[in-house]
């Protein structure tokens, strides 16, 4: 759909908070339900018995605010809402409704105790960057389900503060109680890099080597994490080396393609601007409809002194977006150059 024509005015309508977003609507175009995100194969099956809930009109939203009108003190209803909002991405209403749970059966009669507490110290984590109710919650709660997210919460809250020493302290604490988790592993590992906390580098491929053993399906994530060890060296050939070894052992992983592509223009290695545009245009000879992928095709041409070549991508981008001003004002600079060229 183009920006430009219905869909933008569709997001203002809905009040859709991002992509994807899944509407149900009656025949009169009105809202029945909603959910947010996906979660990938695993999350298949819940989503499609949501499906076929909403379309009998089970587990609505309308159907459970009418049923809270009948009882406004059900435990019940009230943490079905909390997951109903939290579903929509609803965040203040859904945590206005696990505090209701939460107050309503303080001894935990109905057993939702745990998700809800979780859930009010994971938003005021994130939205309120208030890390005490989460840590109180890993005090009191040892079930591993939870000490996961909690300690990533936790952890990625003080890497963005550049905190190092609550970073390092939070993943080490975390690796006592979870010292054989694959994930917890490689996103330390990750961590260490990121921050370029240089004495802990040894540490860090340390973790990310073992997480891949512990955790085979992790391999993809741990060759992005050693990729951003050798970034913080400027290591162009080394980083090269570990995409290429990738894509040869998985060579229908999309992602890692493009990534390996971004990281080529954003690292500026030269020597493999054509491996880059040779990525990217098989992306889109494989998927026609990525059109977007033009771009960024564009912008490696450029950096490869092709730019007749780069107009050409980039003038498919604004011919489908032209009201993005960033594709528009990108491809009147190209032609700028190439006009000066001349």
């Amino acid at each position: 759909m183009e920006p430009d024509s219905g869909y933008l005015q569709y997001r203002k309508d809905f009040s859709i908070p991002g992509t994807p977003t899944v509407l149900f609507l009656d025949a009169d175009g009105k809202e029945i339900d909603r959910f947010v995100g996906y979660g990938g194969e695993e999350d298949r099956d819940e989503i499609f018995q949501k499906l076929k809930d909403y379309a009998a009109g089970i587990n609505t939203l309308p159907v459970l605010l009418t049923d809270l009108e009948k009882k406004p003190s059900d435990v019940d209803v009230n943490f079905k809402l909390a997951e109903k909002y939290q579903d929509r991405s609803e965040k203040d209403k859904a945590m206005f409704y696990f505090e209701k749970v939460l107050e309503l059966d303080p001894n935990d009669e109905r057993d939702h105790k745990v998700e809800s507490t979780y859930q009010v110290a994971f938003f005021q984590a994130r939205t309120k960057q208030n890390v005490e109710p989460m840590k109180a919650f890993i005090t009191t709660n040892p079930d591993e389900e939870y000490l996961l997210n909690a300690y990533s919460t936790l952890a990625s809250i003080y890497s963005r503060r550049k905190d190092t020493i609550n970073t390092v302290a939070t993943y080490e604490e975390a690796l006592q109680k979870l010292p054989d988790n694959a994930q917890l592993m490689n996103s330390y590992a990750g961590a260490i890099f990121r921050g370029k906390i240089e004495d802990l580098y040894d540490k860090g491929l340390e973790l990310n080597e073992k997480a891949k053993i512990l955790n085979p399906d992790l391999e993809i994530s741990t060759i992005r994490t050693l990729v951003s060890y050798y970034r913080n060296f400027e290591n162009k050939e080394k980083v090269s080396e570990i995409f290429e070894n990738g894509i040869e052992q998985h060579p229908d992983n999309d992602g890692l393609k493009d990534i390996y592509a971004e990281t080529i223009f954003n690292m500026a290695i030269e020597s493999k601007y054509d491996r880059g545009i040779e990525i990217m245009e098989n992306a889109i000879a494989k998927n026609p409809d990525l059109v977007h992928k033009n771009f960024f095709l564009g912008l490696l041409y450029q950096r490869n002194g092709e730019l007749e070549k780069a107009i050409a991508a980039v003038k498919k981008v604004v011919e489908k977006y032209p009201t993005q001003m960033l594709y528009a004002d990108q491809l009147a600079r190209m032609e700028k150059r190439l006009k000066e060229s001349k």
